[in-house]
């Protein structure tokens, strides 16, 4: 700020050292050349005053040349000009053996003769007679002049450039000792000789020699203060050359018009008192602008740095901010300590997780204040276990996994990696840790697991499903085909009896599949009592003889529409956890009754639609839910069972399904006291029971048509093949898909229609049917399995062109599947179609 001011030194410093120089030299040249052409008028200043010696000359023009080479900016305050270097150093050294000379001379009494060794008469010729010897001052300032352009030149480091600049302020002090003698006519300041006195011009010429080497190298030494760009440096550079020149100048100027006769001694005393005093006034007053502007600079220094520093204040605050909004917005614990184990750093997560603040805590007290467990026994960490107090004694912890209670009576789980805190030299600051709560992480990983066996279970059961249904579908249809044929009634009563129970077992088998696979089926109109007597006979076999199993189902109930095995589902979950609130025994009650939600019912403001409703409730003498827990759950992994007995996903599934349905909740409980819940789903208009088609003894056959069947099974073939054959069809047996694609390119005749499961050995039943279908595209194919969704491999296979049959199938199905595929692909007037069994 001060440089906008003040000019700065350095921008005029080398022009003036040219210029001191330059003058130097052109003073000694000027000299020389009037003894070499013999004009007097050059030789000096004024008619009566010394003449500049020539062997003077010569030594000032070499201190200039030297001078000159050295004048380089770019050689700062410890550099070397490199090249220019060497002719310096020998022009000043020539100067000082000249000046040495001559005082050595001056000092013992004799003369050496320099300035005739120097120009061997030439001089006496020219001019006449031969100049006088150079004057013991004058040798001096030589030497001394030399001495410091030589030091400049070839020393290194500041205290050769103090030493440089002492000698040159020596020849400044002893030029403007002569220059005041010469003002004053003061004979003694002008040689130590009474004979031989400095000349004025070479007195000149060595006062711009000094100032010259004396500002050589500005950044060092004495220098360093008058080129500063301060305060100091700017008064100095004014008042300096102000108090030399001024003085000199007053001083001549009042002798000179004292000598004349202006005026006398004690008026020139007066003039001098008046005339310094003006000088000091103008001074003063001229110092007073620049002060005053470098107040201001100051002040808009001051300004401008305040202003920095707020600006910088607000960054830095906003990046704190930023920085406390992203640590309190992290999942993870973050808190770290300084090496006494006070806490400087605390996210928003951890002290809302562990209750403290910042306020510093010993290290003794950070077990209780962490309140971290042990997974194995849960006991609360000695504070040398801990991972921050670790981690301050330079170990690394990584991924350790903790406990720490919830504040409701269970536990969340914790990993906790924790490290040492050092500055970029390696000394330590304090530790930091880190905690991350995994505990729905860690429910989700087992919700995962279990969704994993059941794939796994799902898989099983549909082998085992496929198994039963083809031990079933003989069962089936060889119980029908024996009833057809019985005459007794008694030996049709034990006939529909073994019916019924193999219906019961492929529902049985139907249910255990669905289940197992997580999927339900399409929505259908049904009656939840059927569903409540399942449920009430499968938990009666299953669970604890000390809860007791009671059903009550209203008399006449409203048919829904829904997912059977969805609702299996939501009355599983409520029965499993009315079991685990029973440890020690109870009662478990399954309700169903109609329920109406009329205009202007409470339940209509929650978002529940008016009309009629199938309520069915689970209700149980257990241990109940507090109030506080009551509206929690169906939350998503909430549970009250203690770690690893629940996910906490049972409930939010099962309210998921209900929603899904369009039905609501209702939930009634209090601890000790037991639990009921409720769900409702909407009902559909009852239509009375629904008509059942009864098959009809009669039925229309085949008429010699051929059939291909395919299954791997034996008794299904013999079975199946035993019915088609009893009703007109020409049967043609096959155990795999490979024996089923060799008999159809062997056959003579042309098959009507190809019968083929899909689960075979060798070659399965998709890989055939499109097979069969490259050998004749036009063959109606009837897929059979075990398992629904190979009905979707049948239409891929066959593109879309296969019938489906699902085992294990009744007689009447079999019948009116094979009749209906023949007649279309036949396209003949299709008979009355039997009705399914």
């Amino acid at each position: 700020m001060l440089k906008k001011y003040d000019q700065p030194i350095s921008s005029v410093l080398n022009p003036f050292i040219t210029g001191c120089g330059w003058a130097a030299a052109l003073i000694a040249a000027s000299a020389l050349t009037g003894w070499l052409a013999g004009l007097d008028s050059l030789k000096r200043i004024f008619p009566d005053l010394a003449a500049m010696n020539p062997a003077t000359a010569v030594g000032l023009i070499l201190c200039a040349t030297a001078l000159l080479w050295l004048r380089r900016p770019e050689m700062g305050s410890g550099g070397h000009g490199g090249i220019r270097v060497f002719p310096a150093a020998v022009s000043a050294g020539m100067a000082m053996a000249v000046g040495m000379a001559v005082l050595v001379g001056h000092l013992g009494g004799w003369d050496i003769g320099v300035d005739r060794w120097l120009f061997r008469g030439s001089l006496e010729g020219a001019t006449g007679a031969f100049p006088d010897r150079m004057a013991p001052n004058t040798a001096f300032l030589m030497a001394l002049s030399g001495a410091s352009l030589l030091i400049t030149a070839t020393g290194k480091g500041r205290r050769a450039f103090t030493v440089a600049q002492a000698m040159a302020a020596a020849v400044l002090g002893l030029a403007v000792l002569v220059l005041v003698g010469y003002a004053y006519r003061t004979g003694s300041f002008l040689s130590g000789s009474a004979t031989i006195p400095m000349a004025l011009n070479t007195a000149v010429a060595f006062l711009a020699l000094g100032f010259g080497a004396f500002f050589l190298r500005p950044g060092a030494g004495l220098a360093a203060p008058l080129v500063a760009e301060n305060v100091g440096g700017i008064l100095l550079r004014r008042l300096l050359p102000a108090a030399i020149l001024v003085p000199l100048f007053l001083g001549g100027t009042l002798r000179l018009g004292e000598t004349r006769g202006w005026f006398n001694g004690e008026v020139a005393f007066s003039l001098l008192v008046i005339l310094v005093m003006a000088f000091l006034s103008v001074l003063t007053w001229s110092c007073v602008a620049p002060l005053n502007r470098v107040q201001k600079a100051l002040v808009a220094a001051r300004d401008e740095m305040e202003a920095r520093v707020r600006e910088r204040t607000a960054a830095l605050t906003k990046e704190q901010e930023m920085l406390n909004v992203v640590l309190g917005n992290a999942r993870a614990h973050i808190v770290a300590c300084d090496t006494s184990g006070r806490v400087v750093l605390d996210n928003r997560a951890s002290a809302a997780a562990d209750g403290w603040s910042l306020s510093p805590v010993p290290r003794e007290r950070w077990a209780e204040y962490f309140n971290y467990r042990h997974p194995g026994n849960r006991l609360r960490l000695a504070p040398e276990e801990l991972p921050l107090f670790r981690a301050l004694r330079g170990s690394v912890v990584r991924g350790e996994e903790l406990l720490k209670p919830d504040g409701q009576g269970g536990f969340r789980i914790l990993t906790a990696s924790a490290q040492p805190i050092a500055d970029p030299e390696g000394n330590p600051l304090g530790a930091a840790a880190f905690v991350h709560d995994i505990t729905e992480q860690r429910q989700v990983d087992r919700q995962l697991q279990r969704s994993q066996r059941l794939e796994s279970i799902g898989t099983l059961a549909g082998g085992i499903a496929h198994d039963l249904n083809n031990v079933l579908v003989p069962v089936l249809m060889g119980v029908q085909t024996l009833r057809e044929m019985s005459q007794e009634p008694d030996g049709h009563k034990i006939l529909e009896t073994v019916e019924a129970s193999t219906r019961r077992g492929i529902g049985v088998v139907k249910q255990i599949l669905s289940f197992a696979r997580g999927s339900g089926g399409e929505r259908v109109e049904m009656r939840l009592e059927g569903l409540v007597d399942e449920h009430v006979a499968m938990i009666r076999e299953t669970f604890p003889v000390s809860i007791s199993i009671e059903s009550e189902i209203a008399e006449t109930l409203l048919p829904v529409r829904g997912d059977a095995t969805q609702l299996h589902q939501v009355l599983m979950n409520l029965c499993l956890n009315a079991r685990d609130a029973m440890p020690a025994g109870g009662k478990l009650i399954l309700s169903v009754r109609n329920h109406v939600v009329a205009e202007g019912d409470p339940l209509i403001e929650g978002g529940v639609r008016p009309g009629a409703y199938v309520e069915l409730a689970v209700a149980d003498t257990g241990e109940g839910i507090s109030r506080e827990h009551i509206d929690r759950v169906f939350d998503p992994f909430f549970t009250t069972k203690e770690l690893g007995k629940g996910t906490g996903l049972g409930l939010s599934t099962a309210v998921g399904i209900v929603r899904d349905h369009g039905g609501f909740w209702q939930v009634e409980s209090e601890a000790g006291l037991g639990s009921v819940f409720r769900f409702f789903i909407p009902a559909i208009e009852d239509r009375g029971v629904a008509e059942r088609v009864v098959e009809r003894r009669e039925r229309i056959g085949g008429n010699g048509q051929r059939v291909l069947l395919v299954d791997d099974d034996p008794s299904v073939l013999t079975v199946t093949r035993g019915l088609l054959e009893r009703y007109g069809y020409s049967v043609t047996t096959a155990g795999n898909g490979l024996e089923a694609v060799a008999c159809f390119e062997a056959r003579k005749d042309p098959i009507d229609l190809i019968i083929i499961d899909m689960s075979m050995p060798v070659m399965d039943g998709p890989t055939a049917i499109r097979r069969l279908r490259e050998l004749s595209p036009e063959v109606p194919i009837i897929a059979v399995s075990g398992l629904p969704e190979n009905r979707l491999e049948a239409e891929k296979a066959s593109d879309g062109t296969a019938y489906f049959l699902l085992k294990p199938y009744t007689v009447g199905v079999v019948l009116e599947t094979v009749r209906r595929a023949i007649c279309t692909a036949s396209r003949c007037d299709e008979p009355d179609l039997l009705g399914q069994t």
